[in-house]
């Protein structure tokens, strides 16, 4: 992908180097470790997943949060996995606070990093979900497969531009686009610069999909079905005020 000047210059100060990475990819490596000795020592048959921008290679240097999912056998209850999760999250974390989603979950920091350890249940596919955080795996796992190296860049470059606007993140306080809907737009579109092209023929309640088949219907600024969970949309955090001050930028 050719990129212009500026995009060349953005993307010198929010790709990571080398030495960024490797210093990263020991932290979380001890980190996994650690979760492994607890689950070890508490004889719990869970997987330890690396989710998130961390773990398909799409974060931005300066703003990177290392988020774990123990994912449990859907045998176990609600109630004992964010116990467990809590128990291995507060001995490991310093700064530990509860928050919570479907579960709660702990929130706190490791070796100056922003972790999340959050509880999940193990499923192969969206239909057997308990919870909705049960679809984040899966999610991380479709971005693998489907993002290519070579539109990494793009998806940082995209993620900074809605950064500058005000418009990166689906928590509360912004109302924007997430990271996974930042990464399907690329793959869906192929490069930051068709993305940006296509997009200006958007209109309030543009509907946009992966596939062809056909899909429930959303009363929502931007619709885009998720590749995963065809009952799911992934802009369903973009408020119109949002989805309008993207379109004029």
């Amino acid at each position: 992908m050719n990129y212009s000047d500026i995009e060349k210059q953005v993307l010198g100060k929010i790709t990571p180097d080398r030495k960024y990475r490797e210093k990263l990819s020991q932290i979380i490596e001890d980190l996994r470790s650690k979760i492994e000795k607890e689950i070890q020592k508490r004889k719990l048959p869970v997987n330890i997943e690396l989710v998130g921008s961390m773990a398909k290679d799409t974060f931005l240097k300066d703003n990177l949060d290392i988020d774990f999912f123990l994912c449990f056998p859907t045998t176990y209850s609600k109630k004992d996995i964010a116990k467990n999760t809590l128990e291995i999250g507060r001995i490991l974390l310093t700064d530990a606070e509860e928050s919570y989603a479907e579960h709660p979950y702990l929130r706190g920091m490791f070796r100056g990093y922003k972790v999340e350890i959050v509880p999940c249940y193990q499923i192969e596919k969206a239909s057997q979900k308990l919870s909705a955080v049960d679809r984040t795996p899966l999610h991380t796992k479709y971005v693998k497969e489907n993002l290519k190296e070579s539109q990494k860049p793009d998806v940082r470059l995209f993620k900074q531009f809605l950064r500058g606007i005000g418009c990166y993140g689906a928590e509360a306080e912004v109302q924007g686009f997430s990271g996974y809907l930042c990464e399907i737009l690329v793959i869906k579109y192929g490069s930051f610069e068709k993305l940006i092209k296509n997009a200006q023929n958007w209109k309030v309640g543009e509907k946009l999909a992966l596939k062809d088949d056909t899909y429930q219907s959303f009363d929502t600024p931007l619709t885009f079905i998720d590749p995963i969970d065809s009952e799911r949309n992934v802009s369903s955090a973009l408020s119109k005020d949002k989805f309008d001050l993207f379109l004029k930028s």
